[in-house]
């Protein structure tokens, strides 16, 4: 069902790379157990508002995050967000947040 997401990130990679959630749900973004050790990410996560230019909203932060380390968030508002490394901006997940069973 889409009542439950999760994005797992492994490599800097996002799995999948676009999420689906609904309001009030819980989000998990998991660290990949078998991600390197040595390897940090720190997660800022924006509310992409349509328009020209976009603006964007923090939606949340993480704290670092190294391999099994979980961060969960409960979305309030529909919409679309992106999801991005501190250090990796331009390679972004997507997260679209509706109530909607498909738009």
């Amino acid at each position: 069902s889409g009542c439950h997401a999760e994005m797992v990130v492994h490599d800097t990679t996002f799995a999948p790379a676009k999420a689906r959630t609904a309001p009030g749900v819980e989000f998990a973004v998991v660290i990949d157990a078998d991600e390197l050790g040595y390897v940090e990410y720190q997660f800022r996560c924006d509310r992409v508002l349509d328009g020209t230019p976009a603006t964007r909203t923090l939606a949340f932060e993480t704290d670092i995050m190294c391999a099994g380390d979980v961060f969960t968030h409960i979305f309030q508002d529909e919409g679309r967000y992106e999801i991005y490394d501190v250090d990796a901006e331009d390679a972004p997940g997507h997260i679209r947040v509706s109530s909607a069973e498909d738009d």
